[in-house]
């Protein structure tokens, strides 16, 4: 956001790239140095890595907008995916626990350069259950046993820093606040089948804070952080879920739950998963 990184295209100016390397260097090796008591960046090394990166992509970088602007003109398919989610957006999260981009569906128009006017479908992914990173307010969050439960089944973990995630409830409100402000036309619940050992499970609908009731998460982040979870339970199914192959297979208290997500967000649910390989993947009615 300071507007002094690199882009790729960067690496096709060689010149350019050691006369801004060098510009960057002195304001990164001066917080390092002063402000963390590191070791300065070797301006030399750093230069001859990314020149070398440079020979192996310089064929593959190429001006995006010319590809897209041609792949709309011939109504080709054009599939974004985003990354993180609408509580970690910079504008629409809970800032200042965010990330440092817009990873909303609006978002990925902004990246591509693909106007509003072309988009034909919005898929909303989610957990059925939710997990956060870090920092920051998380109404639903489980603590104990239970919590330990869902984290060591579903894995999660930072895939590159091991780092555990915190887990909880499904919150359908902040789910609600996805599909309204992303335009979700439908949803794919994904890990179903983490939560086949639960014998009673909660869904979050809103939030009480200071006796109101709040259906979507509060921009003030105080008060998020403060409220209290309004709950809704339903049962569980105590029946694995790994070997089912389409919708209909699944427990029925299963699918009570799945098709109660997609009522309380507002999105129908169109694609479940219970495992993380392919023939795991239910799809219930065709997404494109």
């Amino acid at each position: 956001m300071r507007r002094v990184g690199f882009r790729v295209g960067d690496l096709t100016k060689p010149v350019f790239l050691e006369k801004k390397l060098r510009f960057v260097l002195r304001l990164k090796n001066e917080s390092l140095t002063r402000l963390y008591d590191h070791e300065p960046f070797d301006e030399r090394a750093i230069l001859d890595e990314y020149l070398e990166y440079a020979e192996r992509l310089g064929p593959r970088i190429r001006d995006i907008y010319p590809i897209i602007q041609g792949a709309l003109r011939e109504d080709r398919r054009i599939l974004c995916e985003g990354a993180q989610g609408a509580m970690l957006d910079l504008d629409l999260g809970t800032y200042p626990y965010v990330t440092s981009s817009a990873p909303t569906a609006g978002g990925a128009l902004t990246g591509s350069g693909i106007p509003p006017n072309r988009v034909t479908r919005t898929i909303g992914v989610f957990k059925a259950y939710t997990t956060r990173v870090g920092y920051g307010p998380f109404p639903t969050e489980l603590q104990g046993t239970l919590g330990e439960l869902i984290r060591e089944v579903g894995s999660e973990f930072g895939t590159v820093t091991g780092r555990a995630r915190r887990v909880g409830w499904f919150d359908a409100a902040v789910a609600r606040y996805s599909v309204n402000t992303s335009g979700i036309d439908s949803m794919a619940i994904t890990k179903v089948d983490v939560l086949d050992q639960i014998e009673t499970l909660r869904i979050a609908t809103g939030y009480m804070s200071k006796g109101e009731h709040w259906d979507h998460p509060m921009s003030n982040i105080s008060h998020l952080k403060h409220a209290e979870p309004v709950y809704e339970e339903m049962p569980g199914w105590l029946t694995s879920t790994k070997d089912c192959r389409r919708f209909e297979d699944l427990p029925a208290a299963c699918q009570a739950y799945v098709e109660r997500l997609g009522e309380l967000a507002g999105a129908p649910v169109d694609v479940v998963s219970v495992g993380p390989d392919r023939e795991h993947t239910l799809v219930r009615r065709s997404m494109v």
